[in-house]
């Protein structure tokens, strides 16, 4: 969560992840993904994406090449690219264009 704090903070925040996309990662031939870490995965992105959200933050670019894993053996995913984030007002109507 801590990387989410800071784009909310400082807009254009780089961090470096060691580890690679977890769509490239899960299909590698060499990688068995368990109903375990599959659901490890899942409950992270939703938290981030709960957690973003609750920020008022839209990210409008969430797709599997932007779920990096920290490291290349970790189970630890970050949302990368924040370009297309929008800060939004939930009393207002917010429209995609």
């Amino acid at each position: 969560m801590k990387s989410y704090k800071q784009f909310l903070s400082v807009r254009g925040c780089v961090c470096s992840v060691g580890g690679r996309e977890l769509f490239e990662r899960i299909i590698s031939d060499d990688y068995m993904l368990t109903e375990r870490e599959c659901v490890h995965f899942m409950r992270q992105i939703c938290d981030a994406v709960c957690y973003i959200h609750a920020q008022h933050v839209l990210h409008l670019d969430l797709k599997p090449e932007n779920i990096l894993c920290v490291t290349a053996n970790s189970n630890e995913i970050k949302i990368i690219d924040f370009g297309l984030a929008r800060k939004y007002d939930p009393s207002k109507t917010f429209k995609v264009s």
